[in-house]
């Protein structure tokens, strides 16, 4: 199977290689955003109840904030945030919690934009793959007239691998819609 990827590689043209890079790209970056996200979510039921103790049972505001502290999750930094606020007014706890929240949020959306970009770059580096084909079938055809269609058929290799051009933007397409 690999020595079939490898022909169809060889055979899509020059423009393959920056759709390798597209593909890299993509997959690179939804492994590492979803790593982040599980991280982010994965000890936030355990935090969430120990805190709970802390505020409801044992009346402790000291104590939740070093549950805070010592948890390194997003929902830990924004109770923090509320948490250190307390005693002021509702609306001084209400915007600090924004202000945390806004933080939190672009901490976890960084890497989006080049996945974005990823995901739309790579269909036009297929697109271009079937301009230079079509074009190399062209220019076969002017050279050898009408009398040799297999030198054209060549030339047509790299058009007919815009299936597997498109495909380097799928995982980076799969990651955006999962993120709306």
């Amino acid at each position: 199977m690999l020595g079939t990827l490898v022909k169809y590689f060889e055979q899509g043209g020059p423009v393959m290689w920056p759709l390798l890079v597209c593909a890299v790209l993509g997959v690179t970056f939804v492994i590492e955003r979803a790593w982040a996200l599980w991280q982010a979510g994965r000890k936030s039921d355990e935090f969430m109840a120990r805190v709970q103790d802390a505020l409801l049972q044992q009346r402790s505001l000291s104590h939740a904030r070093q549950l805070c502290d010592r948890y390194n999750i997003p929902v830990a930094r924004i109770l923090k945030a509320g948490l250190i606020k307390h005693g002021t007014s509702d609306e001084e706890i209400e915007k600090a919690i924004e202000i945390a929240i806004t933080h939190e949020l672009a901490r976890l959306e960084r890497g989006l934009g080049v996945l974005a970009s990823v995901s739309n770059v790579a269909p036009l580096f297929g697109f271009l793959g079937t301009v230079t084909g079509m074009i190399k079938s062209f220019g076969e055809l002017a050279q050898a007239g009408l009398s040799n269609p297999g030198r054209v058929a060549a030339g047509i290799w790299e058009p007919e691998y815009l299936p597997y051009r498109t495909a380097a933007a799928v995982p980076d397409e799969m990651e955006i819609m999962a993120e709306e």
